[in-house]
């Protein structure tokens, strides 16, 4: 039976799980990875990225770059549903309309299976779920510039009075969870609304593991769906009740 949704509208903006490998994949692995998934997105495109690093001397500047690194991008006909494989990770991400954590998850363990039978399970570094949310704060004074985002979020800052009334903020929170054995970090900010008459409050909750890791598909999908419910307790714990009734 499908998990019911919490809210009919949740502001997710993005959501990613995004596995961090020991080892690079070998070029071999790579290109039995690429063709296996071509079949299975619509579309595909490769890319690489690059280290550049400057040593400045006087009177001459040394630029050094690094080889290219592939990145092979798969994605959905409608650019919603993106899978990425890099050298040393595995990486999904989901933008709006988001269907939930169940279709999120289908998505994650039919690519799995077709990862592990090719090349087995990998050594596994990191796993993470990340969600970012973006809720739409309503102005208490459109003509003063005022936006009572306080009242939306549980997590504030205390200001002295000559810094408030203030026209945006930024905050960032690392702890760790389970003795140790998992941790999280969430960032908050203003960004520029979307909406006329709003600001935008972005909350964005990366809950990862680093120790103890799954060696098997059906540990790590297990030990995700764990990371998603201590998202979701984050998330709550973060928000108040006039967050949530913009939600509805």
């Amino acid at each position: 039976m499908p998990e019911p949704k919490p809210y009919p509208a949740p502001p997710i903006v993005g959501a990613v799980i995004e596995l961090l490998m020991s080892s690079p994949l070998t070029d071999r692995e790579s290109t039995r990875h690429v063709k296996a998934f071509k079949s299975v997105y619509d579309q595909y495109a490769e890319t690489g990225e690059v280290d550049i690093q400057v040593q400045i001397q006087p009177g001459v500047v040394i630029p050094t770059v690094s080889a290219s690194r592939p990145i092979h991008s798969f994605s959905n006909s409608d650019q919603t549903i993106f899978f990425r494989i890099e050298s040393r990770k595995f990486h999904w991400s989901i933008l709006p309309p988001y269907q939930g954590w169940e279709s999120f998850e289908q998505r994650v363990v039919a690519d799995l299976g077709r990862l592990t039978k090719k090349t087995g399970m990998p050594k596994l570094d990191r796993i993470g779920v990340r969600y970012t949310n973006r809720i739409d704060v309503l102005a208490s004074d459109v003509a003063s510039n005022v936006f009572p985002y306080e009242e939306y979020l549980s997590v504030n800052l205390e200001l002295p009075p000559l810094l408030d009334p203030h026209s945006g903020y930024a905050w960032r929170i690392e702890k760790p969870f389970f003795e140790g054995a998992a941790g999280a970090t969430v960032v908050s900010s203003t960004v520029p609304p979307e909406l006329p008459g709003t600001i935008g409050v972005l909350l964005d909750t990366d809950v990862y593991v680093t120790s103890n890791l799954p060696t098997d598909a059906e540990s790590l999908i297990e030990r995700l769906r764990e990371l998603r419910k201590l998202k979701n307790e984050i998330f709550e714990a973060c928000i108040t009740d006039k967050a949530r009734a913009s939600f509805q």
